[in-house]
């Protein structure tokens, strides 16, 4: 290393990542200046076991729900004010709808479940077709609505379990339409829709269709919004 002023950090799956001279997450760290050729030693970073989040997804009958996305957010402040954004920590539900979110630091955190990465499903599996019942994107304690999410404390190394809700029911839609001025293959486009629910940095279902010959498409099992 060059003379300079560093800063260390240390990392590992399941921990809470630290920089040298921090305490707790929420804390600066300590800078270290070295002169040149200088040998510093003996240097100890202490990383504490992270927090976990863990429960089960259910349907609106209490039978487990296999294959949802389940995501962790956390209010910061972003580009139009303070937002829920994803906590960087996803796992999807096993044959008991059971998931476990780990590795995460200390704080307040909402939870999202996403059925089939967001596309809207019926309830023997196959693709809600528009005006039929699908599930929409879900907080803790079961509710579509991000304003009436729960929020859930974890401390340093606690692990919070008992985080069961049902996805809410919801009837699905359909976004149709025509993409004009395209050249070439227009079966190479495809056409994404988001779901503005205020989450910032890549929240939200997400749905697509393929563009047509004729340059059509349909987006099809979008809950309302």
């Amino acid at each position: 290393l060059s003379a300079g002023r560093y800063t260390l950090m240390a990392s590992k799956g399941g921990f809470v990542t630290l920089q040298y001279g921090q305490r707790r997450p929420a804390e600066r760290g300590t800078p270290i200046d070295l002169a040149a050729g200088q040998v510093l030693e003996k240097i100890v970073l202490a990383l504490p076991r992270g927090s976990v989040i863990a429960g089960r997804i259910t349907d609106e009958f209490g039978d487990a729900v296999v294959g949802a996305q389940v995501q962790v957010l956390r209010y910061a402040f972003a580009p139009g004010g303070r937002r829920l954004q994803p906590a960087g920590r996803t796992d999807m539900t096993d044959d008991q709808g059971s998931f476990r979110l780990y590795g995460l630091n200390p704080g307040d955190y909402y939870v999202s479940a996403t059925l089939r990465s967001g596309v809207m499903m019926t309830m023997d599996g196959r693709p809600a077709p528009e005006g039929r019942q699908g599930y929409a994107p879900t907080y803790y304690p079961g509710t579509p609505s991000r304003a009436d999410a729960g929020r859930i404390t974890v401390g340093v190394g606690q692990e919070v379990g008992g985080i069961s809700f049902a996805l809410a029911p919801t009837r699905v839609a359909r976004i149709s339409g025509r993409v004009v001025g395209l050249t070439g293959d227009r079966t190479n486009a495809f056409v994404m829709a988001r779901l503005d629910d205020g989450v910032a940095f890549g929240g939200g279902m997400q749905a697509g269709g393929q563009v047509d010959e004729d340059g059509e498409f349909q987006i099809t099992s979008l809950p309302p919004g």
